[in-house]
């Protein structure tokens, strides 16, 4: 019983670090595309004066 607890604790405890790692990645991508579009509309807004 023990064992099979601690099994199954393991492949959840796996499975939710990959899904952390993967939202992490996720909002680090948004946060990156955000960034870009932030600085390209200022050097438009440059080119543009």
């Amino acid at each position: 019983m023990t064992s099979k607890v601690i099994k199954i604790l393991s492949i959840v405890t796996t499975i939710a670090g990959i899904a952390v790692s993967l939202v992490s990645d996720y909002v680090q991508g948004k946060k990156l595309d955000n960034t870009i579009t932030e600085k390209v509309t200022e050097a438009v807004a440059k080119i543009g004066k």
